[in-house]
Formats: C-alpha cells, structure tokens, sequence
C-alpha cells in the first residue's frame, strides 16, 4: 500500500492482524534470545495528532484524526511481516529511531536539521503505538532508547526502526 489512504475495512484488517500477530508473540516468548531486528519504513514520517472531542446530537464523541489511524494502520501493516522475529512479553527491547523527513526547497539551505514541527516525540509515539502487539507486547518494554530526526538526502522520506534486545551490564550506567 502506498500513502497513508485508510478506510473502516482497512482499520478491521489492522485490528485482526495485531491480534493474530500478539498470539505469535507469546508462542515465541520462549525464544527470546539476544537478536536484533531493523526495518526501514518508506513512507513520509507522520506526527501523532491528539485526540479530538467533537459535539452531535447533545453527546460527546472522542476520535483519533484519520491522518494519525491511516499512518499508523499503513505502518502495522509494514511491521506485520516481521512479526516472527518479535520479542516476549518480558524480554527487555533497546529502540534505534530515525526519521527521515522530506526538506522544502523554500527552508533556508543552512538549516542542517529539522529543528521545526512536528516534535520528536509525536513522531516517536506514532510508532511505538504501531510497534504495540505486533513487534513488542507492550511498547513498555522499551528500556531504552535513541531518537533522531533528520533531513532526507535523497527526497524521500522514510522511518528506520531497529530492535534489540536490552542487556544490563551492571557497572556501564
């Protein structure tokens, strides 16, 4: 699928493989040794939108907007394919995230980084929300982490996520 265009049978088939995809993360549970997994996601980084309250008929309605479920169901639907290789629920997982955002050509040529909006963290917390059920149980596992937001050398952008096991070595913290 290309673009982040979604519809209700989109957001149903998103819904049934996260669940097919947690039975299989608790059958390789036992199988939880040090491995790594790096998936580069080719699609334009999409920040998290908030929630919005929206008022019919004298009640009041909460929604996630479409641009955040389209992202994030075409992002789920990318990570499913991996879903072998995903870590047990109490397997401690180290996160490498990057996003690859595409520059205008009418910001200043100085500008190195993208220190503009969209936030790091609404970028990052789209995509831990995807990696939920499908790679990680619960993106509480995450131990630690190391983000970045970066220009696209190429004009495309894209999302590199890897994955690895968290060792703690007593002493290095």
């Amino acid at each position: 699928m290309t673009g982040f265009a979604g519809d209700a049978t989109l957001t149903q088939e998103g819904a049934v493989a996260q669940k097919r995809v947690k039975t299989l993360c608790e059958v390789f549970m036992l199988k939880s040794q040090a491995r790594a997994i790096r998936i580069t996601i080719s699609a334009n980084p999409v920040a998290k939108g908030r929630p919005r309250v929206a008022f019919k008929n004298g009640r009041t309605w909460s929604y996630t907007p479409h641009k955040t479920q389209a992202a994030q169901e075409d992002i789920v639907k990318r990570l499913v394919k991996y879903q072998h290789r995903c870590f047990g629920r109490h397997v401690p997982v180290k996160a490498s995230v990057c996003f690859y955002r595409i520059k205008s050509k009418w910001l200043p040529k100085q500008e190195a980084l993208p220190v503009r909006k969209p936030d790091l963290d609404n970028f990052l917390k789209l995509v831990l929300d995807s990696l939920n059920g499908v790679l990680v149980e619960d993106d509480a596992q995450i131990t630690s982490m190391t983000v970045k937001k970066r220009w696209a050398g190429n004009g495309k952008g894209c999302i590199t996520v890897r994955l690895e096991e968290d060792r703690y070595d007593k002493g290095k913290d």
